[in-house]
Parts: structure tokens; C-alpha cells; sequence
């Protein structure tokens, strides 16, 4: 049939260029981000600073890094790079954002009738989608914009200024492309929808150009960026890779209603598309019903694998995309087009409203007045651009202030600016110190979630490009399984590194300089097992066992993983200790094994094992078949126990000592635990939690002495002190007996000073024959049931000896 196209709007009035721009104006000022803090060693802030980071430093995306987001990523969540300040503000938030905004705005224009066009402007500027769904139906609104803007006639070339005019859509979208994979995985599907709608209407020279125009825009922007042209497919390939293990890492259980409301707006979307282009013929209304699509199903994705308060992605899309595909050049309407027209729209704006409520209440607690969340936005963007000129010397003393929380001074001086990693995901303490960070390829550990992103880790150990030291800071996410994040690249740590030094509760580890000999490998059990199958697990003298899982998917499982998420799988274990729990496992990681003799359970256990002291080893697991884990995976699980042999060191009992007491200038010669010490962490601090009573004994020179330490009770998680307090002394020791040098008691429950951490200096003379204690006492009743203390930076100093009179 012959195309019809659009007809050009009425020149607008001087008053409506007026208000287009104003609200052009207040939609930028709604979606402005100001540059964020600096980033504290947790996970979110810490891959939030290493994409500005590495953006600065030049990193190669796909093959430095592998992460979903792209070299443009920390524009969309910019902690705080003084090197990105002014391109954040100028070329990001202004010009970028604001160009994006004209393109949104513009949609009103093309919307009939006033009541129509105040709903749609009320709905692009009140509700804050969040980022996501902001970016995705960008790329909607670019697609729609250009799909009207490119000429279908059969004309040997389309001319300069189509191509011209469509330029800055190409290079919008190219932005947008290269800040996220998904981005990307969007913005590739409205290219196929413009240039497969140019071709498939026979304007084969217009679709060919359209398309050169396209990927020549996507090709400078990853130029710009710093990033090889080479390594454009690594970084697409590698990508895919964790966007495909997302669904199944990171899946956590929908509310049914919420998925409910996710399929009906999305649905009530495409149908409002449906009827709008419905007599257009199948040439026009199949790119935009494809586009539309497109759109749904990643916002679909991106809102409910995590579901929360993150389905706000897949309700904002449903509320925002459809008006951009709508259709103001069509015919008079018949009654029935025009009801199903006003009941997809109700239906999509009802729908999508009624869940960005319950996803704005999962993620705050409470939002329930969207016009005053709205001002409070409008009030807090303005407050931060009147302090932009301020802002760099504030995020300056604030990143101080966190250098001085987080300060590493021990690890700085071993390390200089030698090449560094952090294992697991705190990598902000890198930046913080200023060391040089050398990146394995998925950097954090928790993302390398499928069996090729983990060896692909593992292979980046055993390789030259290996940093020379790494900092080891015990963490995963999501209860997974201790020690399954990363786990091929842990062995490789554990075979080719060896433990320098601990310091706040880090470990650093040096390479040796000797290559590990290849490691014997034993099968000691190779079987299918079924769920809730209890496997007991042989032992090993010298410790080294590594569990592998195969769990294959069923045809079912594999279409609820793709279009939606797979669910979560759990293995129980037990240990020789007498722990039993279960725990989160991903099922094509677990492919690529896990050490679990010794059981890497927290920091102690990571630090015992690189020093070859003692852990637990699990000696028995089951997988867990809840019903939705059956109907996704057959019953037959592959399970393969192999001994890895030398994989821990031998033990080193002093280096042992010196890292238990990591928070101490020097070790203790000797303790009294009425029951054993533990490694803690309060206020940012490593600590040593000791149960009263008990003694630290210090051998120390004889002369006279000076003595730093913090100290006090550590606090209840529940906010009840049970304590009736405990008592903290210096005490001097020998042959004749002891002298209390320092004394002070703690006693929570009626002064709330002591429920701080306590410091102290005292200086003291020491004879010869004498030693030094720390002393722990139980309380004024005697009662030490609760008496749970602590001791940190306990420093000796020798002072000289004093002039005689």
C-alpha cells in the first residue's frame, strides 16, 4: 500500500515555543544528577568509582573489564572523579540530557487534545522512573522520531539534509548505547526497526545510509571514549556473558501482583500502539509494535529478576513509552478504534500508576504523595546546583575524611605503586590509599557468575598481567555459599600468593616468586545425585577439596530464565565444626567448582587458610529441591569431589599469630581466653573481641614505654545491654607478683558515653623481669554472661630514658 506520511505540524505561536521550552526546561531540571559523593569501600559505591576510574586511567572495556556497563556507564552513576567534574556537568547533564529532553518533550506536541496533552506532560515530569526505564524509553522516543523523520520514498539517495537532520538522534542513541549493555541490546533494536522499515518500504540507498550513519555514530562515540575499535566485539561478547548469568545470580522472588500489574500495563502498552497504527498497513506498524516490544521485554527483565523496589523500571516504561508511538496524522477513527484507543490508554496509565506505587513503597518505605516527592526533587536539584561551585573542595574533604577512615598505612608503604587487586568488592579502598589498581577482568567478584566469567578470572591469575599483590577482604551478597564467588580465581590466589600482612581487616598478598608446580588432581567421588540427597564427602590430609554441581536446565526452566527468572537454588551443608545451613548457589558457576575444605566462612577462615592454619571443611551437603527448583532443573545432578593437592600452604604458625592480632602493633606473647578470641569489626575498625575475663601478656623490654589502645563493650545488634559492664587494666607482672598501672570500668546500661569506643595513653616504667598485660574483668556483679569486649590499635611505644635531676 502507498506510505502515507505524516504532514508537517502548524508553525507553532511564539506562546507555545514558550512553553515548549519551559517545559523543556523543568523536565531537564527534574532528570539533572549532580556528581555523586566518593565512593566507601561497599559494593555499589565501589564499581560506581571504578568505571571513573577507569575511564580516566584509559582501561579497555572487554578486556581490562568486564561488566555489563559500558566506558560511559559512570556518567549514569558518577561518584565522585574530580578528573570527569566538568564533563558530568557540561557535556553530560547539560548538553546530553537536555538534547534527550527536547526529543521527550516534543511527544506532547503530537498528542490530541488538551486533556491528553496536560495528562502525558504531568506523567513525563511528576514520576521519577529511575534511570533505567529514563534511558530505555529514550531510545523509544529517538526511534519514534526517527521512523516518522526518515523518507520511505523510492528515491535513488535520500538527501543531505535527512541525513543531517537524523544526525544527532544517531548520536544520542550512540550515547545511550555505550553507557549500558542493555542500552545497547535497545538501541541495536531500533536500528533494525528504522533501516528494516526504509528497506522494506524500497528505499534500499536511505536504509543503507541510515545504517552507516548508525554505526558510525556508535563506532566514534567508543572512540571518544578511549576504547580500541578492536575491542568493541570483546566488549559486546563479554558483556553478554554477565547480562546472560544475571537472571539466574541475581533472581530474587516477584510478588505475584506485581508481576501481574508489570504484564497488563506493558500488554495494554502494545495494544495502545496496536490500534493507533493499525491502519497504517503492516509496513509502519510492524517496526513500531516490534520497537515497543523490544523496550517491554528489557524493562520486563530489568525491573523483575531482582524484583523490589527495582520493578519501578518496568512500570515507569509502560507509563512513559507508549505516548511516543502514538499516532496524530490518523484518519477520522471509528467508534470502536477510538474506545479500544482510550481503553489501552487508561488501562497502561492505571495499571503502570498502581505498581510505581508499590515499587516506590518497597524501596522507600513510603511514597504515597508523588506531586510533593516531586517538589522535594525540584528543591534538593536546586539547593546542589547552587552549590556546584562549592562542590569539588567538599567532595575533596569528604574523600579525606574517608582516606583517614579507611587509611591502609602498613599496606601503602609494602605495596608503593605496585600493581594491586581487591578480592572481593571493595575496591573504593584502592582509591582511597591511591594505589595502582590492575583489575582482573569481571572486578568484582560477585558478578563473575557464570562458568566462563569465572575462569576467565582464574586465567587471568595464572597469567603475566597478574598484579603483583592483592588485598583480600572476605564478603559476598545474597547469602551465597562462602567462597563461590570467584572461586576458580580464589584457588589460583591461594596457589601462587602468599600473606604479607593484615591491616583494618584487610589481608594483602603477595605473588611468589616461584611459579606453583601444576596442581595433582584426584577424583574422590563422580556421580549423579538427586535433590535433597544427602552426599557425605571424604577427607583430605592435607586439605584441597573443590565441589563441582551440574545442574541442567529443563526445557521449561530455560524458557522461565529468558523471559523472565530462574529460581533460586540453595545447598545445605554441614561441617566438621557442627555449623548446618544452606546456602545460595548459582547454578553455572557451580560448574566451575568451589573450595570447601577448608571452608572459606569469613574473614579468620580466609587468613588461616593462606597461612595454612586450621578451618572447617564441610563434610556433607544437599541440594535443596524446592518445587519451583524441580520443574527448572532435571532430577540428575552431576557432582564431581576432587582433591586438589598442595593447594594450602604449609603452616606458618608465627605469620598464623601475626595476623590474628592484625589490629595490634605487635602480637601478644601469650593470652587467657575463657573462650576463644574472635576477629570483629566497629566503627570501620578490626578488632579483637575477647570474652571477660581473659588476659593479653606482652614481653617487652625493660625501660620506659608508652601505650595507645582503644577499647570498650561491644555493642548488642539488637539495641538490649545485657551487660552489667566490664573492667579494662594495665597491669605489670612479675616473680613477686602484680601492680595495676591504668584502670577504668565500663558500664553501659547507666552512662551512655561508655557505650563508645574508649582510648587511652599511659606511659609506665618497666623493670627488668617484668611483663606488660592487658587485663579484661567482668563487671560490678560479677555476672560475665554478656560481657562481650574488645581491644584495637593497642600500640607499645619505647620512650627515652628520663634526664636525671
Amino acid at each position: 500500500m502507498a506510505e502515507s506520511t505524516p504532514p508537517e505540524p502548524a508553525r507553532s505561536t511564539g506562546q507555545e515555543r514558550v512553553l515548549f521550552a519551559l517545559f523543556v526546561a523543568l523536565l531537564w531540571w527534574s532528570r539533572f544528577r549532580a556528581p555523586e559523593h566518593p565512593a566507601v569501600p561497599d559494593l555499589d559505591p565501589s564499581w560506581a568509582q571504578a568505571l571513573g576510574w577507569a575511564l580516566v586511567h584509559g582501561l579497555q572495556f572487554g578486556t581490562d573489564l568486564v561488566f555489563t556497563y559500558g566506558p560511559l556507564g559512570w556518567f549514569a552513576h558518577s561518584a565522585w572523579q574530580p578528573e570527569l567534574f566538568g564533563w558530568k556537568l557540561l557535556a553530560f547533564e547539560l548538553v546530553f540530557k537536555l538534547a534527550l529532553c527536547v526529543f521527550l518533550a516534543r511527544a506532547i506536541v503530537r498528542v490530541r487534545g488538551p486533556a491528553l496533552k496536560l495528562l502525558f506532560a504531568l506523567l513525563l515530569l511528576v514520576p521519577d522512573p529511575g534511570a533505567e526505564a529514563f534511558y530505555f524509553t529514550s531510545v523509544v522516543a529517538l526511534a519514534a522520531w526517527l521512523l516518522e523523520h526518515t523518507s520511505a520514498r523510492r528515491a535513488p539517495a535520500p538527501s543531505a539534509r535527512e541525513l543531517l537532520r537524523a544526525l544527532p538522534a544517531w548520536l544520542l542513541l550512540a550515547v545511550i548505547a555505550w553507557i549500558k549493555f542493555t542500552y545497547l541490546l535497545l538501541v541495536v533494536a531500533a536500528i533494525v526497526c528504522v533501516v528494516g522499515r526504509l528497506f522494506v518500504h524500497g528505499a534500499r540507498s536511505a536504509s543503507r545510509r541510515h545504517a552507516a550513519i548508525a554505526s558510525g555514530a556508535l563506532l566514534v562515540v567508543w572512540c571518544a571514549c578511549g576504547q580500541n575499535p578492536l575491542h568493541l566485539f570483546a566488549y559486546v561478547t563479554s558483556a553478554w556473558q554477565v547480562a546472560r548469568g544475571y537472571a539466574q545470580a541475581m533472581s530474587a522472588r516477584a510478588d505475584e501482583l506485581d508481576v501481574v500489574l508489570g504484564v497488563a500495563s506493558l500488554a495494554a502498552g502494545f495494544t495502545f500502539v496496536a490500534a493507533a497504527w493499525w491502519k497504517a498497513g503492516a509496513r509502519e506498524l510492524l517496526p513500531r509494535l516490534v520497537l515497543f516490544a523490544a523496550g517491554a521485554f528489557v524493562a520486563f527483565k530489568a525491573g523483575f529478576v531482582s524484583a523490589g523496589s527495582t520493578t519501578i523500571t518496568c512500570f515507569g516504561f509502560a507509563l512513559w513509552a507508549p505516548w511516543f508511538l502514538a499516532r496524530d496524522d490518523a484518519p477520522a477513527s471509528t467508534r470502536m478504534r477510538a474506545s479500544t484507543l482510550t481503553a489501552a490508554c487508561v488501562l497502561a496509565v492505571s495499571m503502570a500508576l498502581w505498581g510505581y506505587q508499590r515499587a516506590q513503597i518497597a524501596g522507600t518505605g513510603a511514597t504515597t504523595q508523588p506531586l510533593a516527592a516531586w517538589n522535594q526533587v525540584l528543591a534538593d536539584h536546586l539547593v546542589s546546583f547552587r552549590t556546584l561551585d562549592t562542590l569539588p573542595e567538599a567532595y575533596r574533604l569528604e574523600r579525606a575524611i574517608f582516606a583517614e577512615k579507611y587509611d591502609l598505612p602498613r599496606v601503602r608503604e609494602r605495596v608503593g605503586a605496585a600493581e594491586i587487586d581487591v578480592f572481593q568488592v571493595e575496591l573504593a579502598v584502592l582509591f582511597l590509599n591511591d594505589l595502582n589498581w590492575r583489575p582482573r577482568p569481571v572486578f568484582q567478584s560477585y558478578a563473575a557468575y557464570t562458568e566462563a566469567l569465572a575462569e576467565r578470572n582464574a586465567a587471568h591469575f595464572r597469567s603475566e598481567r597478574a598484579p603483583r599483590f592483592v588485598l583480600w577482604r572476605f564478603g559476598t551478597i545474597d547469602n551465597r555459599l562462602p567462597g563461590f564467588d570467584d572461586a576458580p580465581a580464589l584457588i589460583e590466589v591461594l596457589r601462587r600468593y602468599r600473606p604479607v600482612l593484615s591491616e583494618g581487616g584487610y589481608l594483602l598478598l603477595e605473588r611468589a616468586s616461584k611459579e606453583p608446580a601444576r596442581p595433582r588432581v584426584e577424583t574422590a567421588l563422580l556421580r549423579d545425585i538427586a535433590f535433597d540427597e544427602r552426599v557425605e564427602l571424604p577427607p583430605f590430609d592435607d586439605r584441597g577439596g573443590v565441589l563441582r554441581l551440574d545442574l541442567r536446565p529443563t526445557f521449561a526452566g530455560a524458557l522461565q530464565g529468558f523471559f523472565f527468572q530462574w529460581p533460586r537454588v540453595e545447598l545445605e551443608i554441614e561441617t566438621d565444626g557442627g555449623l548446618k545451613g544452606a546456602f545460595r548457589v548459582v547454578p553455572d558457576a557451580a560448574r566451575a567448582g568451589v573450595l570447601i575444605d577448608p571452608w572459606m566462612c569469613g574473614q579468620d577462615a580466609v587468613e588461616n587458610a593462606c597461612s595454612g592454619g586450621t578451618s572447617q571443611r564441610v563434610v556433607a551437603i544437599r541440594v535443596l529441591g524446592a518445587e519451583a527448583v524441580r520443574s527448572a532443573f532435571q532430577p540428575a545432578i552431576g557432582l564431581v569431589y576432587e582433591h586438589l593437592a598442595d593447594l594450602v600452604p604449609p603452616f606458618d604458625p608465627a605469620k598464623a599469630r601475626e595476623l590474628r592480632f592484625s589490629m595490634f602493633e605487635r602480637a601478644p606473647a601469650s593470652t587467657r581466653e575463657t573462650l576463644p578470641f574472635e576477629r570483629g569489626a566497629i566503627d570501620g575498625r578490626a578488632v579483637l573481641v575477647v570474652h571477660a575475663p581473659s588476659e593479653l601478656l606482652w614481653e617487652l623490654e625493660p625501660g620506659r614505654w608508652r601505650v595507645d589502645a582503644r577499647f570498650g563493650i561491644v555493642p548488642p545488634a539488637d539495641g538490649t545491654i545485657c551487660t552489667d559492664g566490664a573492667t579494662f587494666a594495665l597491669v605489670l607482672r612479675n616473680a613477686k607478683g602484680e601492680k595495676p598501672f591504668w584502670r577504668q570500668s565500663l558500664e553501659p546500661r547507666t552512662r551512655p558515653a561508655d557505650r563508645a569506643m574508649q582510648k587511652v595513653t599511659h606511659e609506665f616504667a618497666l623493670p627488668a623481669g617484668t611483663r606488660c598485660l592487658l587485663r579484661t574483668n567482668m563487671g560490678p556483679n560479677g555476672d560475665g554472661a554478656c560481657d562481650w569486649c574488645y581491644w584495637t590499635d593497642v600500640r607499645f611505644t619505647k620512650l627515652a630514658p628520663e634526664e636525671p635531676r
